[in-house]
């Protein structure tokens, strides 16, 4: 597939999905299937072209318009917005992600899940 395509397919996933709209009405369950989902999917991407650089100038791009219009009172939709974003940008951009194996990264997300960080405030 080409680069263009897979790229396109990223942005429509974050857009469509990580968003106030759709994040603040998951279940804890429906939150941690969308995190296996889209590390899933970005692990199958950046075998077929999706690179660091597509990933962070678009992450950047949509932190800003998704901030810029959230309900800065919702604590729980913040944290797991910002857990998503953090690790688009800053973990998914270097080693950690790019150069792991993808079960031992995912573990990463297990051990988060065991905590209530994502489930109450």
């Amino acid at each position: 597939m080409e680069n263009h395509a897979v790229k396109l397919e990223f942005e429509n996933l974050i857009s469509e999905n990580l968003t106030y709209a759709v994040i603040s009405k998951m279940t804890f369950d429906e939150y941690k299937k969308f995190i296996v989902l889209l590390f899933s999917k970005i692990n199958q991407w950046r075998n077929e072209g999706l690179t660091r650089d597509d990933i962070d100038s678009f992450i950047k791009q949509h932190y800003s318009k998704i901030t810029s219009t959230d309900v800065d009172t919702d604590v729980l939709f913040e944290r797991r917005f910002s857990a998503v974003t953090e690790e688009l940008q800053e973990f998914c951009a270097d080693p950690h992600f790019w150069n792991t194996n993808f079960e031992v990264y995912m573990d990463k997300w297990k051990k988060g899940f065991a905590t209530n960080w994502y489930k109450q405030v």
